[in-house]
């Protein structure tokens, strides 16, 4: 069969590690993903290499025609970097791991690429590490009016499956496959059938609530910049979810259904 490794690169503008608001993911630059066969009893060892780019959200897929290797590694070629008066400074290659297999296609998931710059940027402060805030059920549902002093508008997945706001719908619609929306390694869970609108009825069952929360939260990235995930650390969250087990898959649904609940949401009804 055949073998899909896929990842994700961004740019760590303070240089500490860590993906988070400050840092946005890289378009245009190449990946190179080279995987490692054993061939014959003497055991040679013959690497096969695929360049690829990655997307305006940052990801990448390479593809293999043969999935029967030992290993599989990322770097970053340093290629289509366009950042002004920054030169790509990366970190250690990051290693693939099998999260599933469909049919006779095995998908890998590779750790986020993190390039830098030589100093980290002005703005970044001192970063500290408290432990994570405990996950809290939100304590009200979202409005459908928001005024000039309201947070940034947010909406649960309940407003977002109501007939009236499908004309809200930004750069993905309703019909929309998952497979589609979210890439191969979301698809080897939920399969290549099932629409947007379907995964956003599920509940029930751990990874169904993780998907409905997940194209809540994708729905609200793309219809608010100023949402808490920006869209590409959306699919990256869902594809460690996925690989990982329902502990924390849950885990991460919370952290999306935290997310989607905020204080008011904005959708103007096309009635």
């Amino acid at each position: 069969g055949d073998a899909l490794v896929r990842g994700f690169v961004y740019y760590d503008q303070c240089k500490d590690g860590l993906i988070d608001t400050s840092d946005y993911p890289i378009n245009g630059v190449e990946v190179k993903v080279a995987c490692k066969w054993n061939v014959g009893k003497a055991l040679v060892d013959v690497y096969t290499e695929a360049g690829v780019n990655t997307t305006s959200f940052g990801s990448y897929i390479a593809r293999f025609l043969d999935d029967n290797f030992i290993g599989c590694k990322a770097t970053l070629s340093g290629q289509g970097f366009n950042e002004s008066h920054c030169q790509l400074y990366e970190t250690e290659p990051s290693q693939a791991r099998l999260i599933s297999r469909l049919n006779d296609t095995s998908f890998y998931l590779v750790d986020s690429l993190l390039s830098h710059p030589a100093q980290p940027k002005t703005f970044c402060l001192p970063r500290s590490s408290p432990s994570p805030a405990p996950l809290q059920a939100p304590s009200m549902m979202p409005s459908e009016v928001c005024s000039f002093f309201d947070e940034v508008s947010v909406c649960s997945y309940e407003i977002w499956t109501r007939p009236w706001n499908k004309c809200n719908w930004k750069v993905v619609q309703p019909d929309t496959k998952v497979a589609d929306a979210f890439g191969p390694y979301v698809a080897s869970k939920y399969g290549i059938d099932m629409t947007l609108w379907e995964g956003l009825q599920g509940k029930g069952e751990v990874y169904r609530t993780l998907l409905r929360e997940a194209i809540a939260a994708l729905l609200n990235s793309y219809n608010n910049f100023q949402f808490e995930y920006p869209t590409s650390v959306i699919f990256h969250y869902m594809d460690l979810a996925i690989a990982s087990n329902p502990q924390q898959a849950l885990k991460t649904a919370l952290q999306f259904k935290k997310a989607n609940s905020g204080s008011c949401c904005g959708l103007t009804p096309c009635y």
